[in-house]
């Protein structure tokens, strides 16, 4: 094996176990979530798309490639081979995951399922979108939280003009999926050839857009929210100020999303048949679930990439009220930009009772909030965004495997009041231990297995604890009740 060859499938690796591990959900999810499991899947494919050449723009490699004395048309055919045979490999093992995960759901809760057959075409052609604007989006864009949006958001923009104008001439039927398909599919094919031509002819600096200047565009991002930090700055104000033009890229990104929501409007007032068969579009929400993912897993991750973490902890300011900052930071803007503000957009264009209200407001913040916290510390961890987001979606289903698991066992649901008390002890353990080892990584410069098996056996541990905290006191309890109580 060639060490190029290595070398991509090293880079290749971490988000391939990602989706490996994504395509398990249906085995262990059950039939509550059965709706999330294309969609998980979908996400995790996205960022094993980018790999390929985001993980070179991120460690400043892409130009040492670019300057190889091999033909281009080499490393092409590896990195787009290698790439095809991981989305494949992981589509299969999510359709086998799909099979045997249905084998056990009870037969009456089938029926409103989507069959094997459409789960596995629309996992397929989600496979397909990921390939071929995991490849373009990373070669124009050249940053990869702009290319997430972009293979993400291109696809729903197709998707949802050719259902508006479907709409304009003739009512919503379902066999016009299949010309939506068919789009999608030529989207692809074309999405696949254009990044051929992108890196055939790539340069070491990325396009900028001619005559537009990103140096004085820098210092414009947030300034409606940072206004009160522009004249004299303390050390306060001026931590707050540079974590806001570290999340500069959501100014790009929030009103995309907002039009991409607005299409959604229209086509639920065009076409409420479509609706009803979508259930109200609940991927719009899935997308913004993204833009807290996005903002954790920026706020620590991106400032090692820079290479100036380094110089933020040598600064006169104690490093607990740096990490404060930004926790309350990225906290804020996540719960605000992925939970109030498609809450708000639902409640002025939706219409349906089931959309608005308060508690919608509480699911959403409270969404929000728990992907926020997770990327955020997944960031103090790594060394990128990519590589942010690949130990957040590791972890996360680490820990929901292993909470449903003991919680969906026999031995706990025969006692209901174990599972609520172990259920009430385990997230604030878990949210103290979290921020504990997050600050703990925070004041670490260098990342690596090593830091990632220390965190993950330090919250193991105290996953293990609060289970034996909680089987202690419910046995205890039960002591006192039949001590007090003898009869019963």
């Amino acid at each position: 094996m060639s060490a190029f060859l290595r070398k991509e499938i090293r880079l290749l690796l971490p988000a391939w176990t990602v989706a490996l591990a994504a395509a398990t959900v249906p085995l262990w999810s059950g039939v509550f979530f059965w709706s999330l499991w294309t969609q998980c899947f979908g996400v995790a494919i996205c960022f094993l798309a980018l790999a390929p050449f985001g993980q070179e723009m991120s460690l400043g490699t892409f130009g040492l490639l670019m300057s190889q004395p091999e033909k281009r048309l080499r490393f092409w055919r590896v990195k787009a081979g290698l790439l095809a045979l991981a989305l494949l490999s992981a589509w299969a093992w999510f359709a086998l995951c799909c099979w045997i995960g249905r084998q056990h759901l009870d037969p009456l809760q089938f029926k409103g399922l989507e069959s094997f057959a459409e789960m596995a075409g629309t996992s397929g052609l989600l496979a397909l979108l990921a390939f071929s604007g995991g490849l373009w989006s990373t070669l124009l864009l050249r940053d990869l939280t702009t290319a997430f949006f972009a293979t993400v958001l291109t696809p729903l923009a197709i998707l949802s003009g050719t259902i508006l104008c479907m709409s304009a001439v003739s009512d919503w039927q379902g066999n016009d999926w299949k010309i939506v398909c068919r789009l999608l599919a030529i989207y692809a094919v074309a999405g696949f050839f254009v990044a051929w031509r992108l890196f055939l002819g790539a340069e070491d600096v990325a396009w900028t857009g001619g005559r537009i200047s990103l140096k004085t565009g820098r210092g414009r991002t947030f300034r409606w929210l940072s206004f009160g930090f522009q004249q004299k700055r303390g050390p306060w104000s001026a931590l707050i100020y540079k974590e806001l033009q570290l999340q500069e890229i959501m100014v790009i990104l929030v009103p995309l999303l907002v039009l991409l929501h607005l299409a959604v409007w229209a086509a639920r007032h065009f076409s409420p048949k479509w609706a009803a068969e979508m259930g109200g579009f609940e991927p719009v929400v899935v997308v913004w679930m993204m833009v807290p993912w996005m903002i954790g897993c920026v706020a620590v991750a991106e400032e090692r990439r820079y290479n100036t973490l380094e110089s933020l902890l040598c600064l006169p300011v104690r490093r607990r009220n740096q990490f404060a900052v930004k926790l309350t930071v990225a906290m804020s803007l996540g719960t605000v930009l992925g939970g109030v503000v498609p809450w708000a957009l639902e409640c002025l264009g939706a219409g349906a009772g089931r959309l608005t209200g308060f508690e919608l407001l509480k699911g959403y913040v409270l969404a929000a909030a728990v992907v926020t916290a997770i990327a955020f510390f997944a960031s103090t961890m790594s060394r990128g965004m990519l590589q942010a987001f690949a130990v957040a979606l590791l972890f996360s289903f680490l820990f929901f495997l292993g909470f449903d698991l003991l919680v969906n066992s026999r031995f706990v649901e025969s006692y209901s009041d174990l599972d609520y008390l172990f259920t009430h002890l385990a997230w604030p353990a878990m949210i103290v231990a979290g921020i504990w080892l997050a600050y703990r990584n925070y004041k670490s410069l260098q990342t690596g297995w090593r830091l990632w098996a220390v965190n993950f056996a330090w919250l193991a541990a105290v996953f293990i604890a609060v289970w034996a905290v909680a089987c202690a006191s419910w046995v205890l309890i039960a002591l006192y009740l039949r001590l007090r109580s003898p009869g019963v």
